[in-house]
């Protein structure tokens, strides 16, 4: 993130030594220095963005499907347009707003479907001088 800021500065730097006033002032050497340094950093940059991407991907899709789920099982009526609106957000959601969401969508999901977390399985054996009963 400091490094972010330094760049900024610089650019903001080289901007003003380009200007009409400043064209005496420009250090190309130290212009040159930094755009090599920048073309190093530029592909972590955007490796780092595209991963970034790949990850925001994952939770909207994981969100999606948990939404989807949760609507499909909902006995309100407007449950299913409430959740097509709330798809709709994810998209223009912040990557803070987005985790913050899935760990909700998780909390709720848990609560709505909650024999598939953790719950021991039902044994169907029967012990001896007990009677099989419906329930």
């Amino acid at each position: 993130m400091e490094t972010n800021n330094i760049d900024i500065a610089h650019i903001t730097e080289m901007l003003e030594t380009l200007s009409e006033d400043g064209l005496s002032t420009i250090d190309f050497d130290n212009h040159r220095q930094w755009l090599s340094t920048l073309a190093v950093r530029l592909p972590e940059l955007l490796q780092i963005d595209n991963e970034l991407s790949i990850l925001r991907t994952d939770y909207e899709k994981r969100i999606a499907g948990m939404t989807k789920a949760i609507a499909a099982v909902d006995r309100n009526r407007d449950a299913l347009k409430q959740a097509v609106t709330y798809l709709e957000t994810l998209p223009k959601m912040s990557a803070a707003d987005l985790v913050r969401n899935y760990t909700l969508m998780s909390a709720r999901f848990r609560d709505a479907f909650p024999t598939s977390f953790g719950s021991p399985p039902v044994s169907t054996r029967r012990t001896r001088g007990t009677r099989a009963h419906n329930t």
